[in-house]
């Protein structure tokens, strides 16, 4: 709380007060005049300048008004229309600083000549958040490029979309920048790499589906990288993130790479890593020399137990197949090395199929890996039938070497549950959520249901979410629904519900949720998808 007091010179001085009401030390700042002020935030990068608005409420939102009206500007060019009213308001505006500069446009609404004229208006602006987006869903246009302005000393964020980014001929140095995204760009691994290298305030690199990439190399990063995030890019093949010891979060999504890629540091706390094929159909290359080559033994198991302060984990099947079989033959061969998770807080899991395979490799990564941390377990089942595909279509496919076909692991009967029963783990001691989409009420997904609820005697909620087109004609009454289901929740196939309703739980407060997907319902950290599982 703020008090005024005279001042010897006429004026007054705001001093703040303690809890108590007692006069504390003088906020001079805020009694400065409002034009001053101003001039203070025009000495402060964008990100600095709008935390000052919690200083007090002559701060607040006085940051927006730093620069000359407008300081930031957002353009949506539309077909065949002019762009010479936007241009001309460019000209009228001045070479003015800005905060912002967003420009977007589709087919057909923007040719090369004012594509060129606003970035390099954007430039002359000394903008700090740079956004170009072409908004052609599919590939990048290649007759619209961006030129690396060297040397910017303003830019802060960079968001490009669908278009193409140019090599530099040199690396440029961009000493204020600290996040780029690039999501459908065509862009080289040099021009990547050398973007990597200018910038030493880099927090977040994040490249989704972009052309032209094969390798991504992070190793001239500098102290600030915190988060990597490389998701179907189709051509790459191996990234090299060896070094970057300041990492908390990696997200990766595209062809199987190998562990050595991905740094063994204490910090990374969330990894989502999703294969698009097996292991087993991989030649692994390390791009890097040195201490690259002196890792290549390490598996991704080993990867996972050596990150002590991992909580957050997303593994899609390919990746959960990986890890598991590494942690069935360190079993099957009495090895006492630890192979737990002991930190891990929340797992998803994407799974692709749901074949007693699939279920065999949960239920190893649960009982050898998972220590008594886990809360919250997602599984995000396939969204289409799995278990339809005909036998033709499951003839000759084979999983990791083994001599049956894929065809007769859907006519193996699953364990006997007593036997599961007689396995303890510390994963269920304190797991309260499970949530399980697009469920069915499969055999196997029937058995994971059953086995969190006989051995979780803390869980809260299990939450089952049944694909739409699951849903009968008329089930969408709220008439009639089973006791021991959430009332404000639409009823769902009575199958499913009477084989859920009938299972032994260990914890009393269980509470048990059938319905369509619900927005509003609990999500994982890693929410966002790359690839469909279907």
């Amino acid at each position: 709380m703020a008090a005024a007091a005279s001042h010897p010179d006429g004026g007054t001085k705001t001093r703040q007060e303690d809890e108590e009401g007692q006069p504390g030390a003088e906020d001079r700042l805020s009694a400065l005049p409002e034009a001053l002020r101003l001039q203070v935030l025009c000495l402060l990068p964008l990100k600095s300048a709008i935390r000052t608005g919690v200083l007090s409420t002559q701060w607040e939102a006085l940051w927006t008004r730093r620069w000359p009206a407008p300081s930031s500007l957002d353009f949506r060019f539309a077909a065949y229309e002019s762009s010479e009213p936007i241009t001309e308001a460019l000209e009228r505006r001045g070479l003015r600083r800005l905060d912002r500069f967003a420009l977007s446009f589709g087919i057909g609404e923007l040719d090369g000549a004012d594509f060129r004229r606003c970035l390099d208006y954007a430039a002359a602006c000394a903008v700090e958040d740079l956004r170009v987006h072409y908004v052609d869903p599919t590939f990048p246009n290649l007759d619209f490029e961006f030129r690396l302005q060297p040397d910017d000393p303003h830019l802060t964020r960079l968001s490009l979309r669908g278009i193409t980014i140019c090599n530099p001929l040199r690396t440029c140095a961009f000493p204020a920048l600290e996040v780029i995204q690039l999501r459908r760009v065509y862009v080289s691994n040099m021009t990547v790499q050398r973007l990597v290298a200018g910038c030493p305030l880099l927090r977040s690199l994040d490249l989704r589906y972009c052309a032209g990439l094969n390798f991504v190399s992070i190793v001239g990063a500098g102290a600030h990288l915190t988060s990597f995030t490389v998701a179907e890019c189709p051509l790459l093949t191996s990234i090299s993130a060896y070094g970057a010891s300041s990492l908390r979060s990696l997200r990766y999504s595209g062809a199987y790479i190998a562990a050595y890629s991905i740094p063994a540091t204490s910090e990374l706390a969330d990894i989502c890593i999703c294969f698009r094929r097996p292991a087993r159909e991989w030649t692994p290359v390390c791009y890097a020399p040195g201490p690259c080559s002196d890792d290549l033994r390490r598996n991704w198991l080993e990867l996972l137990t050596n990150l002590s302060n991992l909580t957050v984990l997303t593994l899609c099947s390919s990746a959960l197949q990986t890890v598991s079989a590494s942690a069935r033959a360190r079993s099957v061969a009495g090895n006492a090395a630890p192979c737990k998770l002991h930190n891990l807080r929340e797992l998803q899991l994407l799974m692709f199929a749901m074949s007693n395979e699939n279920m065999d490799d949960i239920y190893v990564f649960l009982m050898n890996c998972c220590g008594p941390r886990l809360e919250r377990l997602f599984v995000q089942l396939p969204a289409r039938g799995y278990q339809c595909a005909s036998k033709k279509e499951l003839s000759g496919i084979r999983i990791r070497g083994r001599d049956r076909p894929l065809e007769e692991l859907f006519q193996v009967e699953p364990p006997e549950e007593a036997e599961l029963d007689e396995d303890q783990s510390e994963a269920f001691e304190n797991l309260m959520l499970l949530k399980m989409i697009n469920f069915r009420g499969h055999d196997n997904e029937m058995r994971l249901v059953r086995l969190v609820l006989k051995k979780s005697t803390r869980l809260n909620q299990l939450i089952l979410f049944t694909p739409t087109s699951n849903l009968p004609k008329g089930s969408r009454s709220r008439k009639n629904q089973p006791k021991g289901l959430k009332k404000d929740h639409m009823d769902t196939p009575q199958f499913i519900e009477t084989k859920v309703l009938s299972l032994r739980k260990a914890s009393p407060n269980a509470q048990i949720i059938l319905s369509e997907p619900d927005d509003s319902a609990i999500e994982p950290l890693h929410c966002e998808g790359f690839v469909k599982v279907d």
